[in-house]
C-alpha cells in the first residue's frame, strides 16, 4: 500500500541524510493514513534534523520553520522547545520566545535556568 511505501521510502532517505526529501515523504504517507503514530515521531526526528542543519547555516528562519514543525508534531519535545525558545531570543524575538516557554509550561515541561535567566531580562 502506499503509504507504507512512502514511510519506507523516507526511512531510505533519512539514513542518507536527505532529509528534505525524507520529510517530503513522510508527510505523503502520514497524509495518506494519519494513523500512523510511529510516523508522526519519525516525522518530527526528520524535522529537527532539517532545524538542526538550517542551524548549523545560520539560516535561522529555516531553524525556526523546522522547530515548529517538530512542536507541531511532538508537542512535548522538550529539546526542539528549548532550541525554539534560544532561538526567537537570539533573533530578538522576545515575544515569541516567551509563548514558547508559556507552551512548554501548559505541556508540563520544565524551564530550564537558561531560558527563565532570559526570559526575567
Amino acid at each position: 500500500n502506499f503509504p507504507d511505501l512512502y514511510f519506507n521510502l523516507s526511512r531510505s532517505l533519512f539514513t542518507l541524510k536527505k532529509f528534505d526529501s525524507a520529510a517530503f515523504f513522510l508527510a505523503k504517507g502520514v497524509e495518506l493514513d494519519p494513523t500512523k503514530r510511529s510516523a508522526v515521531k519519525v516525522l518530527g526526528e526528520v524535522y529537527f534534523k532539517l532545524a538542526e542543519s538550517a542551524y548549523g547555516r545560520q539560516k535561522y528562519d529555516s531553524t525556526i520553520y523546522f522547530l515548529r514543525q517538530v512542536t507541531t508534531f511532538d508537542p512535548k519535545n522538550e529539546q526542539a522547545s528549548h532550541n525554539l525558545a534560544m532561538v526567537w531570543f537570539m533573533t530578538g524575538h522576545k515575544t515569541e520566545a516567551l509563548q514558547v516557554i508559556g507552551q512548554m509550561r501548559l505541556n508540563g515541561i520544565n524551564i530550564p535556568d537558561d531560558l527563565v535567566k532570559l526570559a526575567s531580562q
